[in-house]
């Protein structure tokens, strides 16, 4: 930040060039400049604030594994609805749920992978038909540490160890950022 601010003070102090310290111990640097024949005094100076974070999030971590396509997108859909109903139920609006699926058609476990078991593919060249995996990510953000360790302790206590969820995580979003400046 740098203001201009015209005064007459007396010759001495506007002759000084060393920085001059305030009662909060910012420099604050004195400068003689003449413009247009009137004295003018520069001040800089630096502050720092602190934001508390205004964002806290939590992600849950679905796999599920199956025969069919179908089986385990079914498996993993009835979780991710519990998930985004216990998220509404304590106040966390849509917006604020993020869901990230992949789904992978791979070999059954302890099948062949081909000749010499280096490819994933039989001598034929084509997918072979195999376990469906499908691995969904839920990300819940909550505006307060209160509403988000209850949804994250619920889902814990309810979710099985099929389910992974991660340590809640702090972070500004851009507005409180933009607000700090």
């Amino acid at each position: 930040m740098h203001r201009c601010f015209k005064s007459r003070m007396d010759r001495a102090v506007l002759n000084q060039s060393q920085p001059q310290m305030n009662s909060d111990g910012m420099g604050v640097m004195a400068q003689q400049r003449q413009q247009h024949g009137k004295s003018t005094i520069s001040v800089q100076s630096s502050g720092e604030v602190r934001v508390p974070p205004d964002v806290l999030y939590f992600t849950v971590t679905i796999k599920n594994s199956k025969e069919s396509l179908e089986e385990a997108q079914t498996s993993v859909k009835r979780r991710t609805d519990y998930i985004a109903q216990v998220a509404r139920k304590n106040g966390v609006k849509g917006p604020n749920i993020a869901f990230s699926t992949d789904v992978t058609q791979g070999v059954p476990e302890g099948g062949s992978a081909g000749i010499g078991g280096s490819s994933p593919y039989p001598i034929s060249g084509g997918p072979r038909p195999g376990l469906a995996t499908v691995h969904t990510e839920v990300t819940v953000s909550c505006d307060n540490v209160v509403k988000c360790e209850t949804i994250r302790n619920t889902l814990i206590e309810k979710l099985d160890n099929s389910v992974e969820i991660s340590s809640v995580h702090f972070m500004h979003s851009v507005e409180a950022k933009e607000k700090a400046r």
